[in-house]
């Protein structure tokens, strides 16, 4: 660059001023040329990589990304400092992300331009192509409710599913295979994940329609889901017990014939209620297990039954598991020694039944014990238990060890004698196969028999022409459950209904004898429904004539008026098929339960005095009011420590007189001195009569039972209200016990002892 430095010049003896000029780096004739590098030295995107890779020289690059990408930026670097730089029409830095470039469906060409410093433009080319997924499949679909038919498979298009808990709605789970996918169910949009609203159900087959769109907006795939829940027909009570306490814990499984699983996870209410959606012609197992207790199993033909009955008892040994048996194989035979197989429904000669022999297979040992079930039991025509039902007569194996499907089980098998007598009707019969493992797990099967020769005994007395009698309906309401086999036989939530009907065929040496009786049951006097039949092993003159027939139903409830009849047969079928005329039809209604537990003196308690006064609760008050009961009979009882009794007292409160009474002889006299009941009916308290029986030093124990309406002690039955029906010549009853049934715990804490100090006066 030039420049120029002021100079003094001596020129012929004068001093002259002038200028320099000096020209530094360059002749002063040669001028600036600026650079011409226009090109890259590096460029990336964020979407991807480049193809193909950079190269300085190569001036178009390609990248293919999927839906996902929906922008990218450019980075660029310049080879020369001095250019500049433009991405997409934007000025960029060297070296920085560009902004963001959308990226929309298809080809999108972002041009990168360098220029040089002398102004020469070079361009790059960046082609992204953005693809969008055409994938309209599933990956996976479920229902809230019930089981695919087929299985899922992402071919597969059409579905259906059998609801079976009588349900309201559904809703369905569709999970798309690609993430942009859209789903909608019957046409409402569902967030991926998540499942569609309720689907409302009817009665009939509901099409539910999910549609499957692609990401790329064009691909459509519908897969179509036929749910199919019949009428609600098929009522289902779980209990702890025959007529026992609800199990509103139990959750059902319902199988098919072929073993597969319907619906899972069907719950019951608070009063161990369900109603079932069953195809009528359809064959079904039940399974049903409540928190903490044993699994019960009922084969159930829903052509044969109107209702199913489970009972979940406390599972009496935790070592083994929750699992109910399985019955294997069931055969007759007429001899005991040539069996032959049978199904759940045949028909037969009643000459080739004379036997039936029975094998299952369990997690625990199927054998009788003392604390859990029969291990196996039938009868004829009505339900299998403790108090009425066939043992077996021969043992085959017991609680063998056995491996099925490479599973280790237990095996038993026992033989049953059938009596003739149990099918002298001809056309269908029941025999109810009951089978308990030790730790109260329970299956339940009937066979049904259609009886095509039946036994004729024109020997037996011909009855066409009697009519029962002094016909009892007592409906017995017991404060907790009767839970035969459970490991806990007290249970003080629960509540036991039990209708004992009564009647006479003739009495005394004139009781003709009868093979059977049929009950029928009727909610207005006028339709009724036969709810059991009742066999006997041979001509049966009852006592005295007297016969006692069960409804063993868990459906009954307080609130309803039922009716019971009868009606009596015999073998001679010669006049009216052999049975007796219907039994005049007798009304009584349930009472509410209370339980009676003990107060004072409390347990192991020591007394001064020889005199004491006992006192027991009374926990439903309501039952102390003429309106709902006629009298309330208990019974206090003492025995010495070693069990042998020492006092007892029958009382009563007449509900008429508003008095007490106790038992004199064969009379009720006053008893206004001795018992006493607290202002709020909660409590009863018996002032001791006789003060020289108790003796010093010595422990007792005490209870309070019932007196069956005398004066005599019985340990089977606890403290009772008593209501008769007006109108029915006290035929009409209804008892509420405080206890459980025929156990002998008298109150629900069964006996306290009782220490009279040595100085006791």
């Amino acid at each position: 660059m030039p420049f120029s430095i002021p100079k003094r010049l001596a020129l012929s003896g004068l001093l002259v001023f002038g200028t320099l000029i000096v020209s530094v780096g360059c002749s002063s004739s040669t001028q600036h040329q600026p650079n011409s590098d226009n090109r890259l030295s590096a460029l990336s995107v964020s979407a991807g990589a480049l193809t193909p890779a950079f190269n300085i020289s190569t001036d178009s690059y390609r990248l293919t990304v999927d839906g996902s990408v929906t922008s990218t930026t450019v980075t660029a670097t310049v080879d020369h400092p001095s250019a500049t730089l433009q991405i997409n029409g934007a000025a960029a830095v060297s070296g920085q992300a560009s902004a963001a470039i959308p990226l929309p469906a298809g080809a999108t060409a972002i041009p990168v331009t360098v220029t040089a410093e002398n102004g020469v433009a070079h361009t790059y080319t960046v082609t992204i192509t953005r693809v969008l997924s055409t994938d309209a499949t599933l990956s996976s679909l479920a229902l809230s409710k019930g089981m695919l038919s087929p299985g899922f498979s992402t071919a597969v298009k059409t579905y259906n599913v059998g609801l079976y808990s009588n349900q309201p709605s559904v809703s369905v789970l569709a999970i798309p295979n690609h993430p942009r996918a859209k789903v909608s169910v019957n046409g409402q949009a569902v967030t991926n994940g998540a499942s569609s609203a309720p689907i409302p159900l009817a009665v009939g087959t509901t099409p539910i329609l999910v549609v499957v769109t692609a990401e790329d907006g064009t691909t459509v795939s519908t897969t179509t889901v036929a749910v199919r829940q019949l009428a609600a027909n098929m009522p289902v009570w779980v209990t702890s017990s025959l007529n026992g306490a609800a199990v509103p814990s139990a959750l059902l499984t319902l199988l098919n014939d072929q073993g597969d699983v319907l619906e899972s996870g069907i719950p019951v209410d608070a009063t161990g209620y369900a109603k079932l959606c069953l195809d009528p012609a359809g064959k079904y197992t039940l399974f049903a297990k409540g928190t903490g207790t044993a699994q019960a199993s009922l084969a159930l033909d829903a052509s044969k039954e109107t209702s199913a009955n489970m009972y979940c008892f406390n599972l009496g040994m935790t070592s083994f598991p929750a699992s109910a048996p399985k019955i294997t194989a069931i055969s007759t035979s007429s001899d005991a020694a040539t069996w032959t197989p049978v199904g759940t429904n045949f028909e037969t000669l009643v000459s080739n039944i004379k036997y039936l022999k029975v094998t299952a297979i369990g997690t625990a040992g199927i054998s009788p014990t003392a604390w859990s079930g029969f291990g196996m039991g039938i009868n004829v025509d009505a339900a299998a238990w403790s108090n009425a039902m066939l043992s077996p007569v021969a043992e085959v194996e017991n609680s063998v060890p056995v491996v099925v499907d490479g599973q280790p089980y237990y095996q038993s098998t026992y033989i049953f004698q059938v009596a003739f007598n149990n099918l002298t009707a001809a056309g269908q019969h029941t025999i109810d196969v009951v089978v308990y493992d030790v730790a109260n797990n329970r299956a339940e099967q009937k066979l049904y028999v259609t009886v095509t020769n039946p036994v004729t005994v024109p020997a037996d007395p011909d009855i066409s022409a009697l009519q029962p009698t002094s016909v009892f309906n007592v409906l017995n309401t017991y404060g907790i459950t009767r839970e035969i086999f459970a490991v806990t036989p007290i249970d003080n939530n629960g509540v036991f209904y039990l209708p004992l009907v009564q009647f006479s065929v003739l009495s005394g040496t004139t009781a003709p004898g009868i093979r059977g009786v049929e009950l029928y049951r009727s909610t207005d006097g006028t339709n009724f429904t036969k709810v059991s039949t009742t066999h006997y092993s041979s001509l049966n003159k009852g006592s005295s004539g007297i016969y006692s027939v069960y409804d063993a139903d868990p459906s009954l409830k307080e609130g309803v008026t039922y009716y019971y009849k009868v009606r009596a047969f015999t073998a001679n079928t010669a006049t009216n098929g052999g049975y007796s005329l219907d039994s005049a039809a007798i009304p009584s209604q349930f009472m509410p339960p209370f339980t009676t537990p003990l107060v004072s003196p409390a347990m192991s308690a020591v007394t001064t005095t020889r005199a004491p006064k006992f006192t027991f609760g009374i926990t439903n008050p309501v039952l102390w009011d003429p309106a709902v009961s006629d009298y309330f009979y208990f019974y206090l009882y003492i025995k010495d420590k070693v069990g042998s009794g020492i006092f007892g007292q029958a009382y009563r409160y007449n509900f008429a007189s508003l008095k007490f009474e106790k038992a004199s002889g064969s009379s009720w006299i006053d008893a206004t001195a001795d018992c006493a009941i607290s202002t709020d009916k909660t409590q009863v308290s018996i002032q001791f009569p006789n003060a020289t029986t108790l003796l010093p030093g010595n422990t007792y124990e005490w209870s309070i039972f019932g007196t069956k309406g005398s004066a005599s002690y019985t340990t089977s039955d606890s403290a009772y209200f008593l209501h008769y029906v007006p109108g029915t010549n006290t035929q009409g009853r209804a008892r509420s016990y405080g206890s459980v049934y025929e156990k002998s715990y008298g109150a629900v804490n069964g006996f306290f002892t009782l220490t009279l100090d040595p100085a006791a006066q």
